[in-house]
């Protein structure tokens, strides 16, 4: 009943904007005060029934924890042990009689795919298909979504047995449940959201946070960075991707993650081509072999990271031109941002001199 208020009366359910004149004007049921004070007292009973649950839920899942790390590690009734070292771990004992084995002598390894979601057929059938979203939640009974037969046969699909062990282990479908998300550039949280939401096994649950990858994973499951902080990272140390390089491996289009723009009351009584010519202007003035060497020496310093990294990033991995393949791309971003959420929906770009040089 609540809802149905609040969707017919509020403006939207996001944001929760109600009429005044409509909630005040508005008839709600209202028991007698006796009977209120027995509503409250209920509802007050199972909440502290509720937080006594959790926190038994809570103190069972760390004696778990502790009986895990020593049931695997010690075994049951073992008085002799001997010291071995495994992959990732320090120095650590196991009993004599136990054996050493690759993952590869215990199970027998098999990688998943990804029919074409340009294909809608291919996922209107009734064949259960397992993403990483079904993953983290634990033991599969069913699936978010289903394929088709001709989604397994086109591309290549396997049909694994009841009782098939998972495991996400590579790229943003290994990410997990959370996402922390550095918001200094909120272009490049929507494309993860984006990216998350249509390719890598639906959405996530994100948290904004600063731009601290130790502090974001202690927090999270997987981080986003963005600019000079993602440029900074050890990338030995993590399994890192990038962002454009997923968004055209899944769309096969370019990725705009920033372009000039100004507004058209800003443009009153100038002269707009002028005021084009000096952007064009700047943008080559700064590609000018000369000056990308400068910018280079500069911020490698600032970084702490090679003059060639930062030479490299300018002028390998950056597009400096408004050209339609990126508007192409821009166009689809922007569709797919508002389908999921991500982004309010976007008025018509117009320019001065056409489609840019």
């Amino acid at each position: 009943y609540q809802q149905t208020f609040i969707s017919s009366v509020g403006s939207n359910l996001e944001k929760m904007n109600f009429n005044k004149k409509h909630w005040l004007n508005h008839l709600t049921p209202v028991p007698p005060i006796d009977e209120q004070h027995k509503i409250t007292s209920i509802l007050f009973i199972v909440d502290s029934l509720i937080r006594q649950t959790q926190k038994i839920i809570e103190q069972s899942q760390k004696l778990k924890k502790g009986l895990m790390q020593k049931l695997l590690t010690k075994g049951i009734g073992h008085t002799r042990f001997k010291k071995v070292r495994f992959l990732f771990s320090s120095l650590m004992e196991i009993p004599i009689e136990w054996e050493r084995k690759t993952v590869g002598e215990l199970f027998k390894l098999r990688t998943g795919g990804t029919p074409s979601r340009t294909v809608s057929e291919y996922f209107q059938g009734d064949i259960p298909w397992v993403t990483s979203t079904d993953l983290n939640r634990g033991i599969i009974t069913n699936t978010l979504e289903k394929i088709s037969k001709d989604a397994i046969q086109k591309a290549h699909l396997k049909i694994f047995p009841k009782g098939t062990f998972l495991i996400a282990t590579y790229g943003l479908e290994a990410a997990g449940t959370t996402v922390a998300l550095d918001t200094s550039s909120m272009t490049s949280v929507a494309l993860a959201k984006i990216l998350f939401a249509n390719w890598l096994g639906g959405a996530r649950e994100y948290a904004g946070m600063a731009p601290d990858l130790d502090a974001m994973l202690g927090a999270c499951d997987a981080a986003l960075l963005i600019g000079d902080p993602a440029l900074q990272v050890d990338r030995t140390r993590y399994v890192t991707l990038d962002l454009a390089e997923e968004w055209v491996a899944r769309t096969g289009k370019s990725f705009v993650f920033a372009f000039w723009a100004i507004r058209k009351q800003a443009l009153a009584g100038r002269n707009g081509a002028e005021i084009a010519e000096v952007f064009q202007k700047s943008r080559d003035h700064g590609l000018a072999p000369k000056n990308l060497e400068a910018i280079a020496q500069e911020w490698a310093s600032r970084l702490g990271i090679t003059v060639e990294a930062i030479r490299d990033y300018l002028t390998q991995n950056i597009h400096y031109y408004l050209d339609p393949p990126c508007l192409e791309g821009l166009e689809l971003y922007y569709r797919l941002g508002v389908e999921i959420g991500a982004l309010p929906r976007a008025p018509g770009l117009s320019f001065l001199q056409g489609i840019p040089d």
